[in-house]
């Protein structure tokens, strides 16, 4: 009996094993260079799509999300939650990541 045993433990520990050396990739998000004139810099843009948006010519309102790189994970989470229940309509979420906050997020000085 205790082999029978060992050997299920076995077979089972060789089964996850094998079944860990492909995973399928889990993306939350796209990420893409856009070369800003006015910035004179390129810049990283963050996408997060609907799961349908390949398959379908629907069209979807759109979040822009600043500090895309720190938020994204999580809004791009909640988004799909909440559109998956109805609570939100599907929507596609821009990530736009901060290079330099104090110039991507305060108000350009003004005389």
């Amino acid at each position: 009996m205790s082999r029978f045993i060992s050997a299920l433990i076995a077979l089972v520990c060789f089964s996850s094993s094998a079944g860990a050396q492909n995973p399928t990739p889990f993306t939350i998000a796209r990420e893409f260079t856009l070369s800003s004139t006015i910035l004179k810099e390129d810049r990283p843009i963050l996408m997060s799509l609907p799961a349908d948006y390949d398959a379908t010519t629907a069209t979807y309102p759109v979040l822009y999300l600043l500090d895309g790189r720190q938020n994204m994970m999580h809004v791009a989470g909640s988004v799909e939650v909440l559109s998956r229940t109805g609570q939100i309509p599907h929507m596609i979420v821009v990530g736009i990541p901060s290079l330099n906050r104090e110039r991507d997020l305060t108000p350009s000085h003004m005389d």
